[in-house]
């Protein structure tokens, strides 16, 4: 059974039978409150269910909730519909808003990752993120590893992941990714490694012959 939650009440008005009246729809008074549309949201952003979720966080908007707090939460239920358009919107209103927002930076930043935009910029997200707020620096480390791995730039996305396992509080997830992940770029390196041993290598004799021959 889904959750109690509560609607908003809709009035029939109907007027007298066979004198084909339309029914009115009258829309009482919303009784919740911007906090209380904002934590719907999150469950339903907990859920999967993004469409109600952003529903919900534009009601609390809209009921003059913190827009900086709420364009951020708003990015993130886009950014899990995969509506990677929005969701930058979204998190850019939030940073026009608040520019020390460490996790709406550190949101961003994943959402270059995925788009592969500019990694350099998302590079700088990060690490205002970990200046902001180095509380949740293990978090921002993680995201900093895979930038770096998806510039190929192993040795650094290693040392990224080693420090956030360091670092890391008893979260047993992140813990388990960080883990995994330190293996697989462990891997890169070691084909990285293999492939420079098996690289065929010219001669003096073929370096000399080549130079001569300009």
């Amino acid at each position: 059974m889904e959750p109690a939650r509560l609607f908003l009440l809709l009035l029939l008005i109907v007027g007298p039978a066979g004198c084909g009246t339309i029914p009115k729809v009258i829309i009482l008074n919303d009784p919740l409150s911007n906090e209380e549309h904002l934590q719907l949201g999150l469950s339903y952003e907990a859920r999967g269910e993004w469409d109600q979720a952003i529903s919900e966080y534009e009601t609390a908007l809209d009921k003059g909730g913190s827009a900086s707090v709420i364009q951020g939460y708003l990015g993130n239920a886009y950014y899990g519909k995969k509506d990677y358009i929005a969701a930058e919107q979204a998190y850019r209103k939030s940073l026009h808003l608040n520019a020390r927002n460490a996790p709406v930076l550190n949101n961003l930043a994943s959402l270059y990752l995925v788009d592969r935009k500019d990694l350099l910029e998302a590079e700088r997200f990060v690490q205002q993120a970990i200046e902001i707020d180095p509380a949740r620096k293990p978090y921002y480390l993680d995201t900093l590893a895979a930038i770096y791995l998806a510039r190929t730039e192993y040795d650094a996305a290693l040392a990224a992941y080693r420090e956030a396992t360091a670092l890391s509080p008893s979260d047993p997830v992140l813990l388990k990714q960080l883990h995994e992940q330190q293996n697989h770029v462990l891997e890169l390196l070691e084909e990285k490694a293999s492939d420079r041993t098996h690289a065929p290598v010219k001669s003096n004799r073929e370096d000399r012959i080549e130079g001569n021959s300009h």
